[in-house]
């Protein structure tokens, strides 16, 4: 297939964010993003609201699909980012539970349905029914699923409970499911969950420190399965065309003559070769550029996260006073710096405008605007619809 290839290893990453909206856990989770060359992403608790337009909570290079808590009270909410260059779509939009199902395109002979949930400890005995019959449904197909579940009482290493999980653990067992973690991701307890229809699709899950002032862990892991991914980003350098070789081209056309006798189709297909052609020959392409982490982003706040994960890391370990001290210091210090960095960039931007304005709008551009590739869509018989031409 021109300009895609299969990719069986898939880098996927998961958090309970509290609030997609804080920019110092979305900047910094951008750049986690860009270093760890993440595809997937799955957030729960965005705290998103209808009136949150796609690109305040969108990163570059990313299809976002979202699933807003729209009952009036804050929090809840889920989010899942895919890398644009894989095909994907959504399923469907539930109106009970906060789930979230994505389809994206596999190896052309099974594709992989991405899942993802928020339960709160607050669900009504509907919304808990309607996740546990979605989970059955796609457990059918390739699943994998994700999510904050609060489930306290289960007991991820004997894969039993006397509470409330009971349920959940029935669905899992019934739909020959497979839980990953095995790590506390919130204090002493494992809410936060990784689940798949086989056990060797996850590999190299760990759980690490969370980002900024999360109180849930970050889960990442390794997705082994063949999906189709285009490699060969190209777009055009309007910029650096020849608009006037382009326009003398077309006015050499003696259209009255090539459109005599044609119906309008024939005719729109005709300008249409011609307009691709002068496209071609006059206006040059070039790569899209790589995702890089935001140009404010400076070395010490690399630096000092790096040096905030190890002391997380420490404190997990030995979870004493001193050790908590530390960590919660190197987040804050954290927090401050990226803080600081992103209003002095600002400012200078505004300092510069009148001799860099291009500098200014382009940032303001990327602030105001998101751009969602067209990927496969569902037929009304639900199926996915990949060939240009079908869709």
């Amino acid at each position: 297939m021109d300009g895609r290839i299969i990719f069986s290893k898939i880098r996927c990453l998961y958090t309970n964010i509290r609030s997609i909206m804080n920019n110092n856990k979305r900047d910094e989770l951008y750049h986690k993003l860009v270093q760890d060359n993440i595809d997937i992403l799955g957030i729960t608790e965005s705290w998103a609201k209808n009136e949150f337009m796609d690109c305040e909570i969108a990163f570059p290079g990313y299809n976002v699909y979202r699933r807003d808590r729209n009952i009036g009270t804050r929090g809840g909410g889920v989010l899942l980012y895919i890398n644009a260059m894989l095909m994907s779509c959504q399923l469907r939009e539930d109106l009970i539970s906060e789930t979230l199902w994505v389809s994206v395109l596999g190896n052309q002979v099974r594709d992989l349905v991405i899942g993802i949930c928020y339960r709160s400890q607050a669900a009504s005995p509907d919304e808990i029914s309607n996740m546990n019959s979605l989970i059955k449904l796609y457990s059918k197909k390739n699943l994998l699923f994700m999510g904050d579940f609060n489930y306290r009482d289960v007991d991820w290493h004997t894969v039993q409970t006397i509470g409330e999980g009971q349920e959940f653990l029935d669905v899992l067992q019934d739909s020959f499911l497979v839980q990953h973690v095995n790590t506390p991701t919130r204090g002493n307890n494992i809410l936060d969950l990784i689940i798949s229809t086989e056990p060797e699709m996850i590999e190299d899950l760990q759980v690490t420190c969370p980002i900024s002032t999360s109180d849930h862990n970050l889960i990442s892991w390794n997705l082994i399965y063949n999906m189709t991914k285009n490699v060969e980003c190209k777009r055009r350098c309007y910029f650096k065309g020849n608009f006037t070789a382009f326009e003398n081209e077309l006015k050499e056309v003696n259209w009255m003559e090539r459109f005599k006798d044609c119906n309008v189709d024939v005719m729109w297909n005709m300008f249409g070769d011609k307009m691709n052609e002068c496209l071609n020959k006059f206006i040059p392409e070039t790569s899209c550029p790589k995702k890089v982490s935001p140009p404010w982003f400076r070395k010490d706040i690399k630096r000092n996260i790096k040096l905030r994960n190890k002391l997380w890391i420490r404190y997990t370990k030995y979870p004493d006073f001193s050790n908590e001290f530390k960590y919660k210091r190197a987040r804050n210090l954290v927090t401050s710096l990226i803080r600081e960095a992103k209003i002095i960039f600002e400012q200078k931007l505004a300092d510069r405008i009148k001799i860099d304005a291009k500098a200014f709008y382009s940032y303001i551009k990327c602030k105001s605007k998101t751009r969602s590739s067209l990927g496969p869509i569902l037929s009304s018989k639900g199926d996915l619809l990949v060939n240009d031409q079908d869709i």
